[in-house]
């Protein structure tokens, strides 16, 4: 069995739904202090749009891990 780890980042849209960018192999000694600044970056820089819905904040961060058994 092995563990996989994503770090979720929950983006709040201006049409008042949410976005999510997972990114796989974060470090496990993440903070809020080193995410927050970096999803702040890239609502400033207009990196996501979907559907022409423009990030507006920050909503929420999370390591997720995974166990995963292959069965063959």
């Amino acid at each position: 069995m092995a563990t996989k780890a994503v770090l979720q980042m929950v983006f709040k849209l201006d049409n008042d739904k949410d976005h999510t960018i997972s990114l796989l192999g974060p470090k496990s000694t993440l903070t809020d202090a080193d995410v927050r600044p970096v999803m702040n970056n890239v609502i400033a820089k207009n990196a996501i749009v979907v559907d022409g819905a423009k990030a507006l904040s920050p909503k929420s961060a999370a390591i997720v891990k995974t166990d995963v058994t292959k069965l063959f």
